[in-house]
């Protein structure tokens, strides 16, 4: 995701980094022991013990027993062992995904629950880009309960296009943007300074499942939605490539196709277009298609068939 990189002395980055693989361990473990933290982040007990420390008097990491204070286990039992645990309501981040035709808001504890989802139908490609950026902090922050606002540590928006190194939007040919600032107009509109980060929607994807169940070795997400784009993960990090296109498999050529494109080929646009013209339905949707597979409509399933 693109962010600044915060600026600091070298041991405040070493302390900071470490700060970090530690939430990270806790957030995929659920639960360790400070000796198994210790060994997952290469330090020795007493290094390990004064990050502990801080994350603890920050109220982002807390001790449990593992095992309850139940008055039937034996004595033999011995005291029960103490866990380290991330605090879920200590801080919350906010997703706001615009989308062609919708836009969706989640927040999510520190432990990266969903609280709260919200989604709107919204014609992107007729809005200006304030218009769309207001109605999607509307919908992430009104009626949000004042703890999580307060809590709130940062917000992510992603969306189908092409970022620039320097955070400015290149190009969303689908949603008709053009060397937008959007990152700038986000920050603008929030009525709260955290940070905030941008990221295209297959690579905000696939980096939201790599923290979820890890990764290794290369693994290609692919989004379908309008348009088909790509998210590529090399042992868990993020491959952008020389332009920062390496995922957007669906502007690839498809072999034998007379020039047609994967996005072409597999994309929710044609295949809704086709289930419109074959069912001689207009106005169907992707919902009504997938409603029509399920009943075995003869026109529906064949193009499925297909499409699969």
């Amino acid at each position: 995701m693109k962010e600044n990189a915060s600026s600091g002395s070298s041991p405040r980055r070493i302390r900071l980094t470490n700060a970090v693989a530690a939430l990270r361990h806790l957030h995929s473990a659920g639960r360790m022991s400070r000796a198994d933290l210790a060994r997952k982040l290469g330090l020795n007990r007493s290094s390990s013990g004064q990050i502990v420390a801080e994350l603890t008097e920050s109220g982002l990491v807390r001790e449990v027993e593992e095992f309850g204070t139940r008055e039937d286990l034996p004595r033999s039992a011995g005291r029960p062992g103490i866990l380290l645990e991330l605090v879920p309501d200590a801080a919350y981040f906010i997703g706001i995904e615009i989308g062609v035709e919708h836009i969706s808001a989640v927040v999510i504890d520190l432990k990266g629950k969903t609280r709260v989802h919200r989604r709107l139908p919204f014609d992107a490609p007729s809005a200006a880009l304030e218009d769309t950026v207001a109605r999607a902090i509307d919908l992430a922050f009104h009626g949000l309960d004042p703890v999580m606002r307060d809590r709130c540590r940062g917000v992510g928006v992603s969306a189908p296009m092409h970022i620039r190194p320097d955070g400015q939007v290149k190009l969303a040919p689908l949603i008709g943007w053009r060397d937008v600032a959007l990152l700038e107009a986000i920050a603008h509109a929030l009525p709260l300074r955290v940070p905030v980060m941008i990221e295209n929607d297959a690579n905000a994807f696939a980096i939201g499942d790599s923290y979820k169940h890890g990764a290794s070795g290369v693994t290609l997400f692919l989004l379908m939605e309008t348009g088909v784009g790509g998210g590529i993960l090399i042992d868990g990090k993020l491959f952008r490539g020389g332009h920062g296109l390496s995922g957007e498999v669906g502007h690839m050529l498809v072999p034998g196709s007379g020039g047609i494109s994967l996005e072409q080929l597999i994309g929710r646009e044609p295949l809704v277009t086709r289930y419109r013209s074959d069912s001689g339905r207009p106005l169907a949707g992707l919902n009504d298609f997938l409603d029509a597979v399920r009943d075995r409509e003869p026109a529906a399933v064949t193009i499925a068939e297909e499409w699969s």
